[in-house]
Parts: structure tokens; C-alpha cells; sequence
């Protein structure tokens, strides 16, 4: 799940059960205020007294300045977004927190990181990477950066296209048992 509100680029609590996160999440992601550890807080208190027999929330969100490229981001449990430099050089968007749905009381630390004009963010579920072809192969990360290696300059939909064309040539008639869910930003 994803929306952008002004300035605010938001989203992306993830679950495998969607009774997990509070009915109102999107909406209350949206007319949110305070910082992102504040509205992820928030957040955490709804998802804990919403959750059943012990389920939790993956959640990546993120606050981005398009005027200067600075990104205040939260990675709570969720797989770590790629970001990828005009240069070439990749990072990982970290941070040190527990998945939503687990402490009531966990105190959230964002990260920060800049978007340069180029870079390429790529924000997506497990269910990319673990993605399981006919012979029981995972997908992987591996084949995952090197199409983001590949990718150049192109439009950020050009790069999700081509994302998605190699994940369904890959996985075949497999059937997959996760949800498959991308995300790529590039700032112009």
C-alpha cells in the first residue's frame, strides 16, 4: 500500500494476513501528523491491539522532500529497500526496528539518506525474492540487483515492467504462495 499526501511519501505496512493491520490503516497514514517515528508509533499501538495469536506487521514507509531529494525512512522488519546510485554503488535502507504488532511501547529511529536526481529506489515484499520457479528455485536477490545494475537511466515503470516481465519467465507455471509486490522511485 502506497499514497502520496504533499510532501509525504507513504507506505507500504505489509502482513501476510490482512486481518492483522487496523482497518483504517491507509486512511490514517494519510491524514497523519508528526514525525515518521511519531505516525509509526501510532501506527504499532493500532496493529498490537488489532493482532490475532501473535501475528505482526513488516512496514517500510518513508518521507520524501522532492525539492531537495532528502528521504526520512522507517524500515520496521520489512525487507530492506534497494537504492540504488546514478554512480552505480547500491545501499540498503536499514533501520534497527521490530516488525508493527509485536511491543506496544517500541520506540521507532528513522534513517535519512538523499535521492539523488538518477537514483533509483526499489521497495518490495519478500515475495519478489522468494519467488519459487518449477525446480524449487528462489527468484533471490542476486537476480534482483542485477536487473537494477541493467537498468540505467530508464523510467521507473520501465524498470518495474521489466522487474515483473523477468519475474513471470522465471517462476513459470509455478504457483507462488506470497504475495508479489514492487515499488520503484526514481527521482528526475
Amino acid at each position: 500500500m502506497e499514497c502520496s499526501v504533499g510532501n509525504r511519501i507513504l507506505g507500504w505496512p505489509h502482513c501476510d494476513d490482512s486481518r492483522v493491520a487496523a482497518p483504517d490503516s491507509r486512511s490514517a497514514l494519510a491524514s497523519a501528523r508528526g514525525s515518521l517515528s511519531e505516525l509509526v508509533g501510532g501506527l504499532n499501538r493500532q496493529v498490537c491491539a488489532n493482532s490475532q495469536n501473535g501475528r505482526f506487521t513488516t512496514a517500510f514507509l518513508a518521507e520524501l522532500d522532492p525539492a531537495t531529494g532528502d528521504l526520512t525512512y522507517l524500515c520496521a522488519g520489512h525487507n530492506p529497500p534497494i537504492l540504488t546510485r546514478e554512480n552505480g554503488s547500491v545501499e540498503r535502507l536499514k533501520s534497527d526496528n521490530i516488525p508493527l504488532g509485536i511491543e506496544v511501547l517500541e520506540d521507532y529511529k528513522t534513517g535519512v539518506t538523499r535521492l539523488g536526481p538518477a537514483d533509483l529506489l526499489v521497495i518490495y515484499t519478500d515475495g519478489v525474492t522468494e519467488a519459487r520457479n518449477e525446480k524449487q528455485q528462489e527468484f533471490g536477490e542476486k537476480r534482483l540487483l542485477t536487473l537494477l545494475e541493467n537498468a540505467g537511466g530508464q523510467r521507473s515503470a520501465l524498470t518495474l515492467s521489466h522487474i515483473m516481465q523477468s519475474l513471470d519467465e522465471f517462476v513459470g507455471a509455478a504457483t507462488q504462495h506470497d504475495d508479489i509486490t514492487c515499488l520503484v522511485v526514481r527521482r528526475s
